[in-house]
């Protein structure tokens, strides 16, 4: 054989395996790469997706939010009644602040013995008034338990005769 014939074989191999590899190249670049339709299948999909999770989001969003407005206004009542609790704390502070800012005069402590003495004649004289009705109960009773045993003394003198 000689060159000639070799070249003529091989030529005419190369012409039918060629147009067959360029083809099968096309067909394999084609599936590397994404075509137009894959595009617009996936950007549905993302999009899906997307809302999805917006949605979500809107919705825990709103849950925290109703969270953090609850408390908010656990918050401020604590506060207010904390805020209440410290004003009354500072008005008695003031008052003892302005009750101790002077030692007290001789007038104000013999008012105040004063006041006590009247307290204590009240008392005593209701300890005597409450003193003077057990007396009277007591001589009652006394006056009652004789009468009593003198029926008692008149029954059995009766029966043993």
């Amino acid at each position: 054989m000689t060159a000639f014939q070799i070249w003529t074989i091989c030529w005419q191999v190369a012409v039918f395996l060629t147009p067959l590899l360029l083809g099968v190249a096309v067909l394999w670049l084609k599936s590397q790469f994404v075509t137009k339709a894959d595009a617009i299948t996936e950007r549905n999909r993302v999009d899906a997706s997307i809302t999805a999770v917006r949605q979500d989001l809107k919705t825990e969003t709103n849950r925290l939010d109703g969270a953090l407005v609850q408390q908010k206004g656990e918050r401020d009542s604590r506060y207010e009644s904390v805020k209440d609790r410290l004003a009354d704390h500072e008005g008695r502070i003031k008052a003892a602040e302005t009750e101790h800012a002077s030692p007290p005069t001789r007038h104000s402590l013999s008012n105040s013995i004063a006041t006590m003495q009247g307290g204590l004649h009240s008392v005593g004289k209701s300890v005597d008034g409450l003193r003077d009705q057990m007396n009277a109960q007591s001589a009652d009773l006394r006056r009652q338990m004789e009468t009593l045993n003198g029926y008692l003394h008149a029954i059995i003198e009766k029966h043993i005769q």
